[in-house]
């Protein structure tokens, strides 16, 4: 319900919510390795800030939400992945590397997508499981989400339309 009302407040329906929510989950992934915390505040230390406190403190070594993950598979693609994936696994809550609370997939042997940060000396491509956050996951609880994200999981065409109309009303309101 929070959702819900959030996105009201800013004059979207629930179609248009889950379609804003899954195109932004459909690229990049949420990043927060690093367990230390977020580092030097922008006040204290603008050219450095939110670096993290681990490593260089960049790349795999940065901080920034605390949870860490992507969403799907293929993270630099845009598709309706995100909401196969939520209708297609179970999900449980663990906690990410930054201590937060996100959800993974039930059993070991969920899906895996690429780490954007590989060493450069290794020739084996390193990969982690896919995540969803506790706001992800909750569009399975409410029945009027629920089948939102099932018609686009198996519908990209119209997942497309919905995310390509409610993109421009974001942009253009």
């Amino acid at each position: 319900e929070h959702t819900r009302l959030t996105f009201a407040l800013k004059g979207f329906n629930d179609t248009e919510t889950v379609a804003l929510v899954g195109g932004g989950h459909s690229f990049g992934k949420t990043h927060g390795a690093c367990p230390l915390g977020f580092g030097s505040l922008p006040n204290e230390e603008p050219a450095n800030a939110y670096q993290g406190e681990c490593g260089t403190g960049i790349a795999s070594d940065v901080y920034q939400s605390g949870f860490e993950g992507p969403w799907t598979t293929n993270p630099i693609h845009f598709d309706n992945e995100y909401f196969m994936n939520l209708v297609n696994f179970d999900w449980v809550q663990e906690t990410s590397t930054g201590g937060k609370t996100q959800w993974g997939v039930v059993g070991q042997g969920g899906p895996r997508a690429p780490t954007p940060f590989q060493d450069e000396n290794s020739t084996i491509v390193s990969t982690q499981q896919i995540m969803m956050l506790t706001t992800d996951v909750a569009f399975l609880a409410d029945s009027s989400f629920r089948r939102i994200v099932q018609k686009f999981a198996f519908d990209v065409e119209s997942f497309s339309t919905a995310f390509e109309n409610t993109w421009y009303k974001l942009t253009t309101q």
